[in-house]
């Protein structure tokens, strides 16, 4: 055999001098390679039973990989993996003359073997190739870094005798490759006159008025349906690519952040797209996001209900949330005469319509994993909170009942939040009761769950739990005062029912929360009470005043037209969107 070698690395040197010559001077032991010959006076080689090229024709056998593998060639930089004794790299070189290929070797022995048998001048001189001789994988992957648009060419003996170096290498291109798709996902966003938005919807109630109020604003949206929030599938991020890529959104748009997975894969995502998420909280953000940090990012905006939730979800770490308060479809809320109301017979002069929470109470209850001694002491704090201004249910046991909150602080965030919510419901099982209790000296009705009837002892009439958005419009028209108590999920915000009833031109007496002298003109627009003990005296007042129920129906339900409709809120989203993600 001639040995080469010395005539080859001259030719490295002078025209590769970034290689570490090091790595090919270091007289690597080169015995586990069992040199065989093969046809035409040439050698293949074996590494254990695996033989790298064929013992009848090595030279057909290169052309042969050349003609299947230089697809792709047109436009990314070829990388070809493994280069043997480069039988299946010439033709590689021979047929694109004008082409940069990067050809790498991750065992210096071989490369040192084939520098000894052959005279590889004639590749060696070329200064369209890029050597990287590297062992390790990950300083491999590192050198590869500064080539986005590439085609990988992988020899197959390589991938079977050096199965875990390119598994490595395979992960890394693969992640390049998505990356690279991701590229594509990014443009530029509200350029255009109309702005469009992908919903990421679901059965979830108000998912129904954002539709309905972009089509009666003539802008171009689309659906991504998720059945599961509580599972992000590969599908549905396959699906999701798929409408951004043909839809080409300004943003997508959820309701409590429904479809943003806890792990932050869906944020990490959009982050990598540079596509923005705009979620609007219609209930507490504490009981849904609090407690999972991964899904901070600044390309997702919040949108709260309550306002207190501002600076809750800001400590967080989000740095963009802005108060948007409910509003009413007046297309589906409005006046229904009773000769035309299909549920005339259920007509009261008081009527409430609201869970009761017990059951509420109980699912939660058995979804919160901490010990029994500390589980037990649900109804106490809920009791506390239910009386007490405080917001947070962790500072009404921070300051109320200090030797739990030793154990609650070390609490993992799951557990947490689920005694959280526990306590939240049955504080507003406490509180919902007490209030309702005081209609009963009236003609009156309770809308509800099963939970009621074991209640007030038949003191007053009860119906059916119903349908939001097919049997509810009716009810309200139902009711010569219509009577609401709030959720303490939320101590000073409104909820639903603060838009719809005046929508439907119908009067309602709401307990007081401060966020509402923010919407409505209390006693001229809104009627509240701020203690229990003034619903009976308010409800007596306005029976008996049907005038003045008149002149704060008409002037409640001017003001929902004028400011709180849908339409207007989906307005405010867009323009919060371009706010801050305007390019």
């Amino acid at each position: 055999m001639d040995n080469f070698f010395e005539i080859n690395l001259s030719h490295l040197k002078k025209f590769h001098p970034y290689l570490n010559f090091n790595i090919l001077e270091k007289n690597f032991s080169t015995d586990s390679i069992e040199i065989v010959n093969s046809r035409g006076n040439s050698f293949s080689f074996k590494i254990g039973k695996i033989t790298f090229h064929s013992l009848f024709d090595p030279v057909k056998e290169g052309q042969n990989f050349y003609e299947s593998n230089k697809g792709g060639l047109s436009s990314a930089t070829p990388i070809i993996f493994g280069t043997a004794f480069f039988f299946h790299i010439r033709p590689f070189l021979t047929n694109n003359t004008e082409r940069h290929f990067i050809l790498t070797e991750n065992q210096p022995s071989i490369f040192i073997k084939a520098m000894t048998l052959f005279d590889l001048t004639d590749i060696f001189s070329r200064n369209d190739i890029t050597f990287i001789i590297e062992d390790n994988p990950l300083n491999l992957i590192n050198q590869l870094q500064k080539y986005h648009h590439i085609h990988p060419i992988f020899y197959p003996p390589y991938l079977k005798v050096y199965k875990q170096f390119y598994n490595d290498i395979s992960n890394y291109l693969i992640n390049l490759k998505r990356e690279s798709s991701f590229e594509k996902l990014k443009y530029p966003k509200f350029k255009n006159s109309k702005v469009a938005i992908l919903l990421i919807t679901s059965k979830y109630f108000l998912m129904g008025e954002i539709i309905n109020a972009l089509k009666e604003l003539d802008i171009p949206f689309d659906t991504l349906i998720l059945s599961d929030q509580e599972f992000l599938s590969e599908e549905f991020i396959k699906l999701m690519i798929e409408k951004i890529s043909s839809f080409h959104p300004d943003f997508i748009f959820t309701i409590n952040h429904l479809g943003v997975d806890r792990e932050g894969v869906l944020i990490n995502f959009l982050e990598k797209i540079e596509m923005p998420l705009l979620s609007w909280y219609v209930d507490n953000p504490n009981l849904i996001i609090k407690h999972f940090k991964k899904n901070v990012s600044d390309i997702a905006t919040l949108l709260v209900w309550d306002k207190d939730n501002i600076e809750d979800m800001k400590n967080i770490g989000f740095k963009n949330v802005f108060y948007l308060p409910l509003g009413v479809d007046t297309n589906r809320f409005k006046k229904i005469p009773i000769n035309e109301n299909k549920f005339s017979q259920f007509k009261a002069d008081v009527i409430f319509i609201g869970n009761s929470m017990i059951e509420k109470v109980k699912k939660s209850y058995e979804r919160t994993n901490v010990e029994e001694k500390f589980l037990k002491y649900y109804k106490e704090i809920a009791y506390e909170f239910s009386l007490d201004n405080i917001r947070s249910v962790e500072e009404v046991i921070k300051v109320k009942f200090p030797s739990l909150y030793k154990f609650f602080s070390d609490w993992d965030d799951t557990s947490k939040t689920n005694y959280e919510t526990t306590v939240t419901w049955e504080a507003t099982r406490i509180y919902r009761y007490n209030c309702v209790k005081e209609i009963l000296n009236f003609d009156s009705l309770i809308v509800g769950d099963i939970g009621w009837r074991g209640y007030f002892n038949n003191k007053t009439k009860y119906h059916r739990e119903i349908n939001y958005y097919d049997e509810l419009p009716y009810f309200y028209n139902l009711a010569e005062v219509n009577f609401n108590t709030t959720s303490l999920q939320m101590k000073n915000a409104v909820n639903q029912r603060v838009f719809d009833v005046p929508a439907s031109k119908q009067f309602l007496i709401t307990d007081y929360r401060s966020q509402i002298e923010d919407l409505f003109d209390i006693g001229k627009e809104v009627v509240c009470y701020k203690s229990i003990q003034e619903i009976e005296e308010l409800i007596s007042k306005y029976m008996k005043d049907k005038r003045e129920r008149k002149n704060i129906i008409n002037r409640a339900y001017k003001k929902v037209v004028e400011k709180h409709r849908y339409t207007q809120r989906v307005k405010d989203i867009i323009e919060i969107g371009k706010k801050i993600y305007s390019e």
